[in-house]
């Protein structure tokens, strides 16, 4: 009989905690809200036989196919010079392309409009464009960090330049697909971007236009239903990404010896070309057209004081979200490695697969209650609601790490008889502290972020996001450009952080 080390029992109760309090805050609203459609099956039957459903669905699928299309090519190429080339200054660029990322939709949009007038299909193209490919470019980019210089010399005297090449692209593909599908269900769940790029001119409505329409026409069987075609096929895709994550693993052990890098020689000047229209167009641009549109910094300074209290509740809410989501994270895949890949892996992505209209309602019937209205009208329901819906981002990290540490480690502790908790604070923790500093700052950076899921939430209304949003409508160019410009420099913050504190160090990160 196999004696339970000391201390065993106690990460059980830590790990079975933690997958409660993710399934609360995760898959249980997304459920709640999708079990509207069994309690009114005639309201669901009848959104989902509703030719505008299908229209809008087909509209959503549509952009995120014109969006993938460019964001695939441009993402793994513009990982592959970053990671495996010599090209100057990688840390800069790498930051300058994971700055669009931080930068919520809404803002890009607004940005464009007010440089270029933009609106209609081609600005939706382009604003979801320039947030999806630093998705593909930066799990690609961890992808290449684990060719090793074996196989670059293998595949070059197979084939030379060209197989090199061919082999490596196919080797950022696990990361490149996983990117997509993460970024294929922003793009598919998009809401405010789509409402205001179209608010002029010929409108488009997307598949989460329905949701929000029988939501206000109190027919919540019908919502549910009309979530369901966008959150299965994003499913789909991020079921198809994991399992390709899955089978890399981790290649990276103590004897890793990685690829040298190679040389750019006379393509040097035309890639710094392509790498500075690429991060210009995604990050430099909307700061430069906001900042003019604002007029004077004195404007972003009042902008900022006026909404000083919406700052402070947007960090204080996005840093307790991300804590308590990496935190979950942290605990189910450091001390429950057998079930915490696919336990991990339906708890975080069911949020993230829901549209945030779906999570909001969800959110809603779970917390309005009478004894719970402390919570309802709180901070708590929007850390809940980011947290649980950004699991998975704050994870990826944290999962990443665990690949690359030696499972040996830990099992020399464990036949030494020390505990899951023992082994983790003296061996996992330490060598997780940057995964879990990254996975922090991206949780936290998702969650400054979040717009949709607060226009279903009244005590969302209390931050940046939804004051943005707001004053679309009401306020002047100038005022809504400085507001947008404060809410970018607010989102920006996470990216700061983490470039200080782990760096974003291209290939070798």
């Amino acid at each position: 009989m196999t004696r339970r080390a000391p201390g065993n029992g106690a990460a059980e109760g830590l790990t079975l905690a933690a997958a409660l309090v993710a399934f609360l805050i995760g898959p249980l609203p997304v459920l709640v809200a999708a079990g509207d459609a069994l309690l009114a099956p005639g309201e669901a039957w009848n959104a989902l036989a509703d030719p505008l459903l299908w229209r809008r669905t087909l509209s959503s699928a549509a952009i995120t196919a014109a969006v993938l299309a460019l964001a695939l090519p441009a993402g793994l190429l513009a990982a592959w010079v970053l990671a495996r080339t010599d090209v100057p200054w990688p840390r800069a660029w790498t930051a300058l392309l994971a700055l669009s990322l931080f930068l919520p939709p809404l803002v890009h949009a607004i940005s464009w409009v007010s440089a270029w007038r933009l609106s209609g299909f081609g600005a939706i193209l382009l604003v979801h464009g320039v947030v999806a490919t630093p998705f593909v470019a930066l799990l690609a980019m961890r992808s290449l960090a684990s060719v090793s210089r074996a196989q670059h010399d293998t595949l070059r005297l197979l084939g030379g330049t060209r197989a090199v090449l061919l082999g490596e692209l196919r080797h950022a593909w696990p990361g490149a697909s996983a990117g997509a599908a993460l970024a294929a269900a922003f793009v598919l769940s998009d809401f405010t971007t789509a409402d205001f790029l179209t608010s002029v001119g010929p409108k488009i409505t997307v598949a989460a236009d329905s949701i929000y329409a029988h939501h206000l026409g109190l027919r919540s069987g019908a919502a549910a239903a009309a979530g369901l075609p966008a959150a299965l096929a994003v499913l789909a895709g991020l079921a198809l990404a994991a399992r390709d994550l899955l089978r890399r693993g981790s290649s990276i052990r103590a004897r890793f010896e990685p690829a040298p890098r190679l040389e750019l020689g006379r393509a040097r000047m035309p890639v710094l070309l392509g790498l500075a229209l690429l991060a210009g167009a995604a990050s430099v641009a909307p700061f430069a057209s906001l900042a003019l549109s604002a007029g004077s910094p004195a404007a972003v300074v009042r902008a900022a004081l006026k909404n000083l209290d919406s700052i402070t509740f947007t960090f204080a809410t996005a840093a307790a979200s991300a804590t308590l989501g990496v935190a979950l994270a942290t605990i189910l895949l450091a001390l429950a490695p057998r079930l915490s890949r696919a336990a991990l892996f339906v708890l975080a992505c069911v949020p993230l697969a829901a549209s945030p209209l779906t999570s909001g309602i969800g959110l809603i019937r779970v917390w309005n209650q009478p004894e719970l209205a402390w919570a309802y009208t709180g901070a708590t329901v929007v850390i809940c609601a980011t947290a649980g819906r950004y699991l998975l981002i704050g994870a990826l990290p944290v999962a990443d790490g665990m690949a690359r540490i030696d499972a040996g480690l830990v099992d020399a502790a464990r036949l030494a008889g020390a505990a899951r908790l023992a082994a983790f604070g003296s061996i996992l923790e330490p060598l997780l502290r940057p995964a879990i500093l990254v996975g922090w700052c991206l949780a936290f950076a998702f969650a400054l972020r979040e717009t949709d899921a607060f226009v279903m939430l009244r005590a969302g209304q209390s931050a940046l996001a939804s004051r943005l949003y707001a004053n679309v409508v009401f306020a002047r160019e100038d005022e809504l450009a400085a507001l947008a410009l404060v809410f970018a420099l607010v989102c920006a913050t996470p990216l700061l952080v983490l470039s200080a504190t782990h760096g974003l160090r291209g290939s070798r990160a």
